[in-house]
């Protein structure tokens, strides 16, 4: 009778990671508020808040993507360039609510941009549907009621009644 004694060993290394090691520069991803309506346009702002001049290679800063699929919705184009940031110094970039992927206006709903650079900075914001209400005799007995409300929601480029 023979006896054969399989095992196996596992030998693990875990690399220290470029990523893990590199000191993260100190900046700040915001927009100019919280909420946007649909067509607004949404200004986006990176901040170096540190004292070190930081170097950056594309532009713009930051990708939109929808909260909470993560789908792009802009740019669909970058630009390769080397630029950098001074301490205190702010640069800007302006999106027109526009998905250049599918080539249509975005719709109401959460929103995340985020650095393109690897650093996993954020900032989240909204746009909501644009809402009009009309008030007035709308049905002609004479009366301002209840009755006479009409409103009127515009989202992705829709009007719902």
């Amino acid at each position: 009778m023979m006896l054969l004694l399989v095992g196996m060993l596992t030998l693990t290394y875990n690399a220290p990671s470029v990523e893990a090691s590199k000191e993260l520069p100190p900046l700040l991803l915001e927009t100019g508020k919280d909420e946007y309506l649909l067509g607004e346009l949404v200004n986006f702002t990176l901040t170096n808040i540190g004292n070190e001049t930081v170097l950056f290679g594309g532009f713009p800063f930051c990708e939109v993507y929808t909260w909470t699929s993560w789908k792009p919705v802009a740019p669909e184009v970058f630009i390769y360039l080397a630029w950098s940031l001074d301490s205190g110094q702010s640069s800007s970039w302006t999106w027109d609510q526009f998905n250049g992927y599918n080539e249509s206006p975005v719709e109401a709903r959460l929103y995340v941009a985020k650095d393109i650079y690897g650093y996993n900075i954020t900032t989240f914001f909204k746009i909501r549907a644009i809402t009009v209400s009309i008030i007035g005799d709308i049905n002609g007995d004479g009366i301002v009621d209840i009755y006479n409300v009409v409103i009127i929601a515009v989202n992705y480029g829709k009007i719902h009644l």
